[in-house]
C-alpha cells in the first residue's frame, strides 16, 4: 500500500527528510492545488474524448465509448466500495490506529475488484462474439488493461485526497497526463499508422502505467496482506452504509448510462457514437462539477462531523452558484460555436448530430445540480435515501429512453433522460432540506451521534 512521498507529510503524520521545502509549499496550498489538479485532469479528459472523436471512424467511436462507458460503471462500482470509505470514513475515524486499519482494509478490498473485473471484461472477450465485444489478442488486451489501470489510478486519487497529500495526487496524474498526451498527439499527426481501437485504448493505459511507475520510484510501498488478521472486520463495520451507497450507484449508473446500453442493443455503435460525440461538447459542465465535489466533499465530511453547519451550507451553496452559472454560460458558448464545432471536430461525421444540442443541455444541467446536491447527502453519510433516489429514478430513465428511442428514433434519447433526472433532482433537493433542519435541531448532540442519526435512519 502506498504511504506518503518521501519529502512529504504523508497521510499519517510523518515527514522524511528529503524535499522539505516542497512539502511546505504543498501543505500551505492543499486545497489550491487539488482544485486545479482535478481541474487540470478532467480537462484533459475532455480533450482526450475530443482527439478521439476527430480520428476515429463513427463504428470505432461508438466501440471505444460503450468501453469506456463500461470502465466507467467499474470506476463507479469502486467509489462506494473505496473513494467513500477513504474520503467519509477515514478521515472521520478517532485515533491513528483506526484510521490506519480502515484504510488497509480498503486497500485489500479495492485489489479484490480489480482482479474481478478484469476477469469479467476477459470472460466478455472469450464468451461473446459480436461488434461490441473485444476481438483478437490485441485488442482482447487492450481492454481489459485499460480497466484494470484506470480503478488502479483512481484508487491513488482517491487515497491522495483521503489524506491531503498532494504530492501523491500529482505524481498519480502528471506522469498520466504527459504520456497519454504524446500518444494522442502521435495519433493526431499520424492517424494512419497510430488511429485505431487498439491504439486507443494502449495509449489511455500507457499514462496510468507511467504514474503508477513514478508512485512506486518515489514512494516507501508497505506489502499488503489480503490475510491480514481482522481486515474484513474493520470493512464489515461500514459494510451496511457501503451496501446502500453501492446500490446507488449502480442505480445512478443506469439512470446516467442506460442510453449507452440501450442504443447499442436498438439502434446501433453508430448511434451511440453520434450520441456521445455531442454529449462531449457538454463535458466541461461535468468537468467543473466534478472538479468541485472531488475536492469539496472530504470539506463537507468534515464540516458535519466538527457540527460546523455554517461552512456546510455555505459550500453547497457555492457550488451551486458555480454549477448553474457554468451550465449557462457553457450551453450558449457550444449553441454559438456550433457550426465551426461540426465542420472541423465532426468532420461532417455525424450529419444529424444538430438535433442531439437541446437535449443534451438539457441533461447536462440538470445532472450537473443533482450531482451537487448530492454530494451533500453523501457527505451526511445518507446513502440509503441516495439509494432509494436512484432505485425510483433509475427504472422511469430506462423506460422512458426506450419508450423515447422507439417512438421517435434515438434522436429523443436523452429526453428520456432528462425525464428521469427531474425526478431524482426533486427527490434529493427535498431530501437536503430536511436533512439539513435536522441537523440544525441536533446541533448540539456529539458530532458522529449525529451523523450517525442522519445516515442510519
Amino acid at each position: 500500500m502506498l504511504n506518503g512521498m518521501k519529502g512529504f507529510r504523508d497521510g499519517h503524520g510523518q515527514r522524511s527528510g528529503r524535499w522539505p521545502w516542497i512539502a511546505q509549499k504543498l501543505a500551505r496550498h492543499r486545497y489550491t492545488v487539488a482544485a486545479v489538479d482535478q481541474v487540470a485532469v478532467s480537462l484533459f479528459n475532455l480533450a482526450l474524448i475530443f482527439c478521439l472523436v476527430r480520428v476515429l471512424n463513427a463504428d470505432a467511436f461508438g466501440f471505444v465509448s460503450l468501453w469506456m462507458t463500461i470502465a466507467i460503471f467499474a470506476s463507479d462500482v469502486q467509489v462506494p466500495l473505496v473513494a467513500l470509505p477513504l474520503n467519509v470514513h477515514v478521515v472521520s475515524a478517532v485515533g491513528e490506529d483506526d484510521r490506519r486499519r480502515l484504510e488497509e482494509a480498503v486497500t485489500a478490498v479495492n485489489l479484490l475488484l480489480v482482479i474481478a473485473v478484469v476477469a469479467a471484461v476477459i470472460a466478455v472477450s472469450l464468451c461473446y462474439h459480436t461488434d461490441w465485444s473485444p476481438s483478437g489478442w490485441v485488442i482482447g488486451a487492450a481492454v481489459p488493461l485499460f480497466v484494470a489501470v484506470g480503478l488502479r489510478r483512481e484508487y491513488c486519487r482517491s487515497l491522495a485526497f483521503s489524506r491531503g497529500d498532494m504530492a501523491m495526487l500529482l505524481l498519480t496524474d502528471a506522469p498520466y497526463i504527459a504520456i497519454t498526451s504524446a500518444c494522442l498527439l502521435a495519433m493526431v499527426i499520424w492517424p494512419q499508422r497510430f488511429a485505431g481501437i487498439a491504439a486507443a485504448f494502449l495509449a489511455m493505459s500507457l499514462g496510468g502505467i507511467a504514474s503508477q511507475l513514478c508512485l512506486r520510484a518515489a514512494s516507501r510501498w508497505r506489502r499488503l496482506s489480503l490475510g491480514r488478521k481482522g481486515w474484513t472486520a474493520t470493512y464489515g463495520g461500514i459494510a451496511g452504509e457501503v451496501g446502500w451507497a453501492l446500490t446507488g450507484v449502480v442505480s445512478t449508473h443506469l439512470q446516467v448510462r442506460s442510453y449507452v446500453y440501450l442504443t447499442t442493443s436498438l439502434v446501433g455503435l453508430a448511434g451511440v457514437a453520434a450520441l456521445n460525440a455531442v454529449g462531449v461538447l457538454f463535458r466541461p459542465i461535468t468537468t467543473l462539477v466534478t472538479a468541485w465535489t472531488r475536492s469539496t466533499l472530504p470539506l463537507l465530511s468534515a464540516a458535519l462531523a466538527e457540527g460546523r453547519l455554517a461552512a456546510f451550507d455555505r459550500a453547497v451553496r457555492q457550488g451551486l452558484v458555480i454549477g448553474t452559472a457554468g451550465c449557462i454560460f457553457w450551453c450558449l458558448a457550444v449553441w454559438l460555436m456550433w457550426a465551426p464545432t461540426e465542420a472541423y471536430l465532426f468532420a461532417h461525421k455525424y450529419p444529424n448530430a444538430g438535433v442531439l444540442l437541446l437535449p443534451w443541455a438539457t441533461v447536462a444541467c440538470l445532472v450537473a445540480l443533482d450531482q451537487i446536491l448530492s454530494v451533500a447527502l453523501q457527505a451526511a453519510r445518507d446513502f440509503r435515501f441516495l439509494a432509494f433516489v436512484s432505485l425510483i429514478s433509475a427504472p422511469v430513465t430506462i423506460a422512458a429512453t426506450t419508450g423515447a428511442i422507439l417512438w421517435h428514433g434515438y434522436a429523443w434519447t436523452m429526453y428520456g433522460v432528462a425525464l428521469g433526472q427531474i425526478v431524482s433532482l426533486g427527490l434529493v433537493a427535498s431530501r437536503l432540506c430536511v436533512v439539513r433542519h435536522r441537523l440544525a435541531a441536533q446541533a448540539a448532540s456529539p458530532p458522529f451521534s449525529r451523523l450517525a442519526a442522519v445516515g442510519g435512519e
